[in-house]
């Protein structure tokens, strides 16, 4: 061998196994959790986007001082793989009863008279009993009753509202309304 010449070496057949091993095992832990982030991070802007609406409707009640009746029904469409949450305003001038209007929301998910739609957002649903057991064209809902002065009250939940992502971990969330001023905000998130 020439002493100016450096003599070049080839990986051996072990030394690639050994990376592609340790590649292949680093892939395997962090994929799980970016692919669950990603889920996570949509799941959490729906939550956000059901507050803001929240905050606008209030805000919107008492600037015309006159009550809202908002309900929030979510539930899986017939062939949906994920659920969907959907906030719904009834009119005012409408004389039906809360729960014949919770009845027609939860029994067929649809709009029409006397609704009208706030927001609609996918991956994340009312929490009640397992997550799961939403089957298809089966809704579940909660009525937001606020008054002229703010201040806000929910049917069920003990004035809270619990939201659960429907991937990512199931990741639970709690809408809670302030009993004095009536503002909704993000009180809890559990982790699923």
């Amino acid at each position: 061998m020439n002493p100016g010449v450096r003599a070049s070496r080839a990986f051996t057949i072990i030394e690639m196994i050994i990376v592609l091993t340790v590649l292949g095992l680093v892939v395997g832990i962090t994929a799980p959790r970016l692919i669950g982030s990603g889920a996570d991070a949509r799941a959490r802007g729906a939550v956000r986007g059901v507050v803001d609406t929240l905050t606008a409707e209030r805000a919107e009640t008492i600037r015309s001082m006159r009550p809202a009746r908002l309900y929030l029904v979510s539930g899986r469409d017939r062939g949906a793989d994920a659920p969907t949450l959907r906030l719904f305003g009834v009119r005012p001038d409408s004389q039906a009863t809360g729960e014949q209007l919770m009845a027609m929301l939860t029994q067929r998910g649809a709009i029409g008279e006397p609704f009208f739609e706030l927001g609609e957002w996918e991956g994340v649903e009312i929490a009640a009993g397992d997550p799961g057991d939403a089957k298809p064209g089966a809704w579940r809902g909660r009525a937001v009753l606020i008054d002229p002065q703010g201040r806000t009250s929910v049917s069920e939940g003990g004035g809270a509202i619990a939201l659960v992502a429907a991937r990512g971990g199931g990741r639970i969330w709690r809408i809670g309304f302030d009993p004095i001023s009536g503002v909704p905000s993000l009180v809890q998130e559990q982790p699923g």
